[in-house]
Formats: C-alpha cells, sequence, structure tokens
C-alpha cells in the first residue's frame, strides 16, 4: 500500500494546494507523476499561481518547474504528513473545497503574448507580474525567468523589453526616483509613451545624469523587443507592414523627443547626440547575443540617417543665442556629420574665415513650411535630411551666426537659414543695416574695420562667387558696391577713435 492509496482526485487537488500554501512546492513532480491525468501541467501551473506565496525566492522552485515541465524523475521527497491531513477531509467536502478553489488564469489577461505560447511561457509571465504587483520584488523576476531564456523566443524578447527596463530604471539608473515603474506599465506604452516615461528622469551630466547610458539601456531594449513583438503579431495576420516600417515608427518617436528635448534643454540635447549613436547602439546586457539580423543594410542605413536628421533639426529649432549655444550646435553637426560619413571639411570650429564654395540646387526647394517645428522631421525636408548639400549649408550657416555673434547680433539658424534661401534683398539690407548699427554702438567700436569688412564680406557670399544670380551667402542679395558703401559710411560715423586703415575699394 503507498501513502498515496485512497485519495481521491479532489484530495490530490488539495494536496497540492496546501504544499503551495506551505511555500515548499518540492512534492509536486511526485504528486504529478503519481496522478498525471488530474494534475496536469495547466492546472498545476494555476495553483502554484494562486497559492505559492510570491515572496517565495525563485531559486527554492524553478528547479521545480523544469521537473513539472520536463516529466523528469521526481526528487525524493516526505510528503506522509502532509498526505494525513489531507485524508481527514471527507470526500464531499474536499469536493466542496476544490470547487470553491477560485484559482488565477493561466495567462495574464491583456498581455501582450501570443496565446499559443506554451504553458511554461504563460505561467512565468503571470508569476512575473504577480511578484511585481504583490511584492514589488523585481529582482526576484530575473531569477524566475533566467533559468528558461534560452527555451522561448517570446520569453528572451519579453524579458529585454520588458524585465530588463523595470529593473534598470528602478534599481540601477534611478533608484531615487518617486514612483516606481510596474511591469505593467512598460509592458502596456506605445513607443512614445514610452520614450517619454524611460527618459522621463534623465538630467545633463552636470546635475549626474547619463542620457546616453538611458538611451542606450531603457529605449534600446524597449524598443528591440517592441519591434519583435509587433512583427510576430503582423506575421500571424499576413500582413503586409515590414519590420523596417515597424522599427522607423518606434525609433522616429526617439528623433522627436531629441528634437522637442533640443527646445526645452539645448545642452540635454548635445549630450544625447554625442553620447549616443544611433538606433544600433543599444546595451542588452547579458542578452547581447539576443541582437538578430532582422533589418537590411539599407534599414540600419535609413535609421541612421533620420537619427542624423534629428540633429540638424535640433539646430535649426534652437532660438536662443550666446556662443555656448553656438558651439554646442557645432557639436552636434560635428555628430551628424560623422553618421552620414560627411567628408568634406566643417568650418565652425575653425577661427579664421575660410572660402565656402557651395553648390546648393537641393536647398533652392526650400520654402518657409520647412522651417515649421513639424516639418523639421520630415524626410522630405531638404534642410534637415542629411544630405553633403544640407550638412554643408549647416556649416555655414553656423559660421555665419558666430560672426554676428562676435560682433553683438544674435540671429537664430531658422532665422538665418530663412534668410538666406527666402528672404529679399530689402530684408537682408535691413539685417545688415541692424549689424552695423549694433558696431557703431559697441563700447568701444571697433577699431580693426579691415577685419569688420573682412567678416561682411565673407558674410556676402561665404567666400566665394560675388556674382548675384549665385545664391551663396547670408547677404548675396545685396549688391557688393551697396555692401563696401555701407561699410565705408559706418566707417565714416564710428563714434570715438579709430584707426582708419587704408582700403582698396
Amino acid at each position: 500500500m503507498t501513502v498515496f492509496e485512497g485519495l481521491s482526485d479532489f484530495h490530490v487537488v488539495l494536496l497540492a494546494v496546501q504544499l503551495c500554501l506551505n511555500g515548499d512546492i518540492l512534492g509536486l513532480p511526485l504528486l504529478k507523476s503519481q496522478f498525471p491525468h488530474t494534475l496536469h501541467l495547466e492546472l498545476l501551473f494555476r495553483i502554484v499561481l494562486t497559492f505559492l506565496p510570491e515572496i517565495t525566492e525563485p531559486e527554492q522552485y524553478t528547479q521545480v518547474i523544469k521537473h513539472l515541465v520536463n516529466g523528469s524523475p521526481p526528487p525524493d521527497c516526505n510528503l506522509e504528513a502532509d498526505i494525513a491531513a489531507i485524508r481527514e477531509i471527507s470526500e464531499p467536502d474536499a469536493r466542496k473545497q476544490v470547487r470553491h478553489l477560485k484559482l488565477l488564469p493561466l495567462r495574464r489577461p491583456h498581455i501582450n503574448i501570443d496565446a499559443s505560447e506554451p504553458p511554461l511561457i504563460q505561467f512565468l509571465i503571470h508569476r512575473a507580474h504577480r511578484i511585481d504587483t504583490e511584492v514589488g520584488l523585481q529582482l526576484y523576476i530575473l531569477e524566475l525567468v533566467d533559468p528558461f531564456i534560452s527555451s522561448s523566443n517570446a520569453l528572451r524578447d519579453w524579458t529585454i523589453s520588458v524585465v530588463l527596463p523595470a529593473i534598470r530604471f528602478n534599481y540601477e539608473y534611478h533608484p531615487d526616483n518617486e514612483g516606481a515603474l510596474s511591469l505593467e506599465l512598460i509592458e502596456s506604452l506605445d513607443s512614445r509613451s514610452a520614450v517619454n516615461i524611460l527618459l522621463s528622469a534623465v538630467e545633463p551630466h552636470s546635475k549626474g545624469g547619463d542620457v546616453g547610458r538611458d538611451l542606450k539601456g531603457l529605449i534600446g531594449p524597449w524598443m528591440y523587443g517592441h519591434v519583435k513583438s509587433k512583427r510576430r503579431k503582423l506575421d500571424n495576420k499576413k500582413s503586409t507592414t515590414s519590420g523596417a516600417d515597424l522599427a522607423e515608427v518606434g525609433w522616429q518617436d526617439v528623433n522627436e523627443w531629441i528634437l522637442s528635448t533640443s527646445i526645452r534643454d539645448f545642452h540635454l540635447a548635445i549630450e544625447a547626440v554625442e553620447q549616443w549613436s544611433g538606433p544600433g547602439d543599444i546595451n542588452l546586457g547579458d542578452y547581447d547575443g539576443a541582437q538578430d539580423e532582422e533589418l537590411s543594410e539599407d534599414t540600419e542605413k535609413r535609421l541612421m540617417s533620420l537619427y542624423a536628421q534629428a540633429g540638424l533639426a535640433s539646430i535649426y529649432a534652437l532660438s536662443d543665442g550666446g556662443f555656448g549655444l553656438i558651439s554646442g550646435a557645432a557639436r552636434i553637426l560635428s555628430r551628424v556629420a560623422d553618421f552620414t560619413g560627411f567628408d568634406d571639411r566643417l568650418h565652425i570650429n575653425n577661427a579664421g574665415l575660410h572660402p565656402l564654395s557651395l553648390h546648393i540646387p537641393e536647398l533652392e526647394r526650400v520654402s518657409r513650411q520647412h522651417l515649421l517645428h513639424n516639418m523639421l522631421l520630415n524626410p522630405s525636408n531638404p534642410l534637415t535630411y542629411p544630405t553633403k548639400q544640407s550638412i554643408s549649408f549647416t556649416n555655414a550657416i553656423l559660421v555665419s551666426i558666430r560672426i554676428l555673434d562676435q560682433y553683438g547680433r544674435w540671429m537664430s539658424p531658422r532665422a538665418a537659414a530663412e534668410m538666406m534661401l527666402l528672404g529679399q534683398a530689402d530684408a537682408q539690407f535691413f539685417e545688415l543695416r541692424k549689424l552695423i548699427e549694433t558696431l557703431n554702438h559697441q563700447h568701444p567700436p571697433p577699431r580693426d574695420w579691415a577685419q569688420v569688412r573682412a567678416s561682411l564680406l565673407w558674410l556676402h557670399s561665404w567666400g566665394g562667387s560675388t556674382q548675384l544670380e549665385v545664391p551663396q551667402g547670408l547677404f548675396w542679395r545685396i549688391p557688393l558696391l551697396k555692401l563696401e558703401r555701407e561699410i565705408f559710411i559706418a566707417m565714416l560715423t564710428a563714434r570715438g577713435k579709430c584707426s582708419l586703415q587704408i582700403i582698396v575699394i
């Protein structure tokens, strides 16, 4: 006679429940081996989900879960005391108690995991959520799922995109942040919300922040899993939407964040572009080997171009002045040049006035609409989409602004681009007069008018052709003789003493 003899199916279920309530489920594999038809895998998982305390350390039961799934020989254990207690319950009472058990479903409601996933995966993800909501010990979750990661791509991707960002945000990156991020919250986010929430605690380096780390370690893993999850769903529905389209939509929300950040905190946007090398620059930690080659080389280049466009867009969204911001814009432009393989020399960081011979037929298509904020990230925008022409043009614009700033006159990159590309001669002449007026009111006024003249002539044509039909330079629509006359008049009317040098016109 075995210790199990005479136990009804209802007694067996209650015995499994009792083992879970005691926090010791080592006997479950033995029970399953003796009553395989009663204690099928899904029922056992539901019993564990419902009755095993979430505070139980996963290392105490992950091996048991493996035994249940694999059907391997159960470990030796003594269940006589537990069975004796269950035997005291009459069969009618046992039947009644079982019928009143409110077992949790195996599959967590509203979860982004396909219903066709094996019971083990459904159980692990539901158990992880229970640990999070009931005791908040998210570090337990990694202990729970890690032994099973290699058995399921869905579990691996879910861990990377949901668990990893949660643990990094709550325990490593922002432990002092008010309000921890739950698995349920992270799992429910669309890409725009995910970007805004996961980057909500980012601060500049001067305040102890590390935006590059957060982009790589929070956004990178979330986006990786998000795109793969969406792709699996679309594959099941035989959708024609490609993985490239899904990736572009998600990463474009990061580009939007960079652009909006540049308006409220330009220095933080500078750090983001300098510290993060784009969608391929992600930190999956111990799961780095999970990355695959699903995106084509063309798609990767496209994503990189859109990221570089966010850098250029941030420059044209800049409205405040000051040398610090100009130098910051130059740092962004340098990164954009690196991202896109721009092989010409940038002159924004050089003190001298170098001739810039630009051929910018594409930029002649720029309209005022392209300068609107909601158009700066549009891939059809010739001003901000990264090409050799747009990068060279932005370089010239920033050098022009640097010169204006040196003489006390600030102009935003957007305003400078608009005046050069769309401004008429009278608008350019008005700005020239304002600049000269500023020079004449400086205390003390400029003494080296030869240098002033050289700077203004450079602004006229960026050191290149002075022909009116060539659209090159901030003041290119102003006839050269008219410009020279204004300079000469300014020299004669300058206040104070000036060491006028002979200038040949």
